[in-house]
């Protein structure tokens, strides 16, 4: 390796939208730096390992899972800003950066008000009975949020909530515990086994349809 940045172990990275930053989560909080430089910006401790990292489409704000909540801090200064409680691992930006969508255990899909922390909306609840029932999220460019559930992936209207029951793409095959990206244009959608299997589904939203595999 040619660079070693950070204390401890890294958990999750992420790059904003505009190629100025790089977050690193480790178990102590969120380490940030210029991206060109690799200079340290700030270092903001959580209270419990960082999860996953996304930046919203703005580059103004970041998102950290930390346990079971979601804390948005403030992408110049890293200040803590909102945290939302009870929020899942899987979480993503709504394109206009009011809005985060999550989704994790038993099945559940909550909107969020990324200014308030408040809910919004509940898109699907808890499904206990569906036994192991994790689901990871994305919301795509053109408004539509998805939710992928092993080889299922369900769609809502991001403006009305309103479920798609029409869409039918599907992932890969026997996949169990998947995840779920959204290109930042267009209307690909990339779904993929994150206990390691490696296949990756690209499908197309519009046409709902899986193109590649």
């Amino acid at each position: 390796s040619s660079l070693r940045i950070g204390k401890g172990s890294a958990t999750s990275l992420a790059i904003s939208p505009d190629g100025r930053w790089m977050a690193v989560g480790t178990q102590f909080g969120v380490y940030f730096y210029h991206a060109d430089t690799f200079e340290q910006a700030w270092f903001t401790p959580l209270p419990g390992k960082a999860g996953p990292l996304a930046f919203d489409l703005q580059s103004k704000r970041l998102g950290a899972n930390t346990g079971s909540a979601i804390v948005i801090l403030d992408v110049e200064t890293g200040d803590p800003l909102t945290r939302l409680e009870d929020a899942s691992s899987s979480f993503a930006w709504s394109p206009d950066g009011g809005r985060l969508v999550s989704g994790g255990g038993c099945g559940k899909v909550t909107v969020w008000d990324a200014n308030r922390g408040a809910v919004l909306k509940k898109l699907r609840g808890d499904k206990r009975s569906e036994g192991y029932s994790g689901i990871s999220v994305a919301w795509a460019a053109d408004g539509r949020i998805y939710a992928s559930k092993g080889v299922k992936i369900l769609a809502w209207n991001g403006d009305t909530y309103t479920s798609i029951e029409d869409f039918s793409a599907e992932g890969a095959k026997d996949t169990w515990v998947s995840a779920l990206q959204a290109a930042p244009r267009g209307d690909l959608l990339a779904q993929y086994d994150s206990m390691g299997y490696p296949i990756v589904a690209i499908i197309d939203a519009k046409q709902d349809r899986q193109l590649h595999l």
